[in-house]
């Protein structure tokens, strides 16, 4: 989850292409720029598998209001990120990527967007999207790469939701209308764990536990290299 990073990514793809093991990577979209889209293309080509894990990581996303404009926001967190990681497959250069970016957005390549645009503006976005990739060879209808899975940022609304806070049915919607499946997780690597996200044993321990009861295992790109590394040479052996 949580990538692409420039310094984070690179090294955690270097051990899965080590120990030849395909993950699937849960992208921010704001995290794609004209500096990490080339890590997007070498996801890609090394088989791994892309899902979209919203635009700004809005752990809250779900809780605005029980709404039609939650529903079109949530939408809209992960439509642009869809749209963010195709530009990123198409661009033949840090020029091009901000070029086309702009061409999408209408904004300049490092500019955040908003919460309110993602929910009132991802419609003209897809629209400008789709006649980009029209004039780049792809078929109407066509994409680059169609998303399939998602991840809500923390597990919201699914593991936050109480008796008095019921997100769930307006994500659950979002997700419908995008042709999404959500993916939660078996078991964490504890990376987030703000008191022993540094713990080498704390985080290698997880790791081998939750590896042998098998299932979906989340990991962060920032986790520690050292843990990671020992992580997956167990499980490769």
């Amino acid at each position: 989850d949580d990538g692409p990073h420039p310094g984070k990514t690179p090294k955690v793809l270097v051990l899965l292409a080590k120990h030849r093991m395909p993950a699937t990577l849960f992208l921010v979209g704001r995290a794609i720029s004209k500096k990490t889209y080339p890590l997007v293309q070498r996801m890609v080509a090394e088989g791994h598998t892309l899902g979209s894990h919203s635009y700004n990581h809005d752990v809250d996303m779900a809780e605005r209001t029980l709404g039609e404009r939650t529903i079109e926001y949530i939408r809209g967190q992960h439509e642009t990120t869809q749209i963010l990681i195709e530009l990123a497959l198409v661009a033949g250069s840090p020029a091009d990527f901000v070029t086309i970016y702009h061409r999408v957005f209408g904004k300049k390549s490092d500019t955040y967007l908003a919460s309110g645009s993602l929910r009132k503006d991802w419609v003209t976005w897809a629209e400008r999207h789709a006649d980009l990739l029209r004039e780049r060879g792809y078929a109407p209808g066509e994409r680059p790469y169609p998303i399939v899975l998602s991840r809500p940022p923390g597990g919201g609304p699914y593991l936050s939701a109480t008796p008095n806070r019921p997100p769930r049915p307006v994500y659950d919607s979002a997700l419908e209308r995008l042709g999404f499946l959500n993916v939660m997780w078996h078991g964490e690597s504890g990376d987030t764990n703000p008191d022993k996200k540094h713990d080498f044993g704390f985080l290698t321990s997880n790791l081998r536990r939750f590896s042998k009861k098998g299932g979906v295992i989340l990991v962060h790109d920032y986790i520690r290299t050292d843990a990671l590394t020992a992580a997956l040479g167990r499980m490769a052996e």
